[in-house]
């Protein structure tokens, strides 16, 4: 019975997923018109969503994300990438500032896992090399997670 709760509840969160992204798309596009891909900043600890609306975006775009800290303190910011290309793309990145700070970001991809209750939540579980481009599937929304141990 429980197991059989559990799959009825899946089902009914990706359904209802699958219906708010495709409301997402036609959104973006109004919203997007000219930007194949769009860049902006979230609040790492807020709640991501795979669908965010664009007056979300708007306002966190075109803004810098600084990472500030003192002695002994880890911070962490979040960026959202959204491709609105049909193709996957492939993102490339620089860090900006102090030699010796730049090189203590950390960068991870975040991953949407589907936690009991059928809902997705996020977590910063993949590590990147900075040489590597960060792929964005088409129609799609990634996040990446930079934390920097100031210690």
């Amino acid at each position: 019975m429980a197991v059989g709760d559990s799959l009825a509840r899946l089902k009914r969160a990706f359904a209802a997923e699958t219906e708010v992204e495709h409301q997402r798309i036609a959104e973006w596009s109004l919203s997007f018109k000219d930007q194949s891909l769009v860049i902006w900043i979230e609040d790492p600890w807020g709640d991501l969503s795979s669908a965010p609306e664009a007056a979300r975006i708007k306002a966190n775009m075109n803004k810098p994300l600084q990472l500030r800290g003192a002695q002994d303190v880890i911070e962490s910011g979040c960026i959202g990438i959204l491709n609105r290309n049909a193709a996957s793309a492939e993102i490339t990145f620089t860090l900006h500032g102090e030699p010796s700070v730049v090189s203590a970001v950390q960068v991870r991809a975040i991953k949407s896992v589907t936690a009991g209750d059928g809902k997705l939540v996020y977590d910063a579980l993949m590590r990147l090399n900075r040489d590597t481009p960060v792929v964005v599937l088409p129609n799609s929304v990634s996040y990446l997670w930079l934390t920097i141990d100031f210690s």
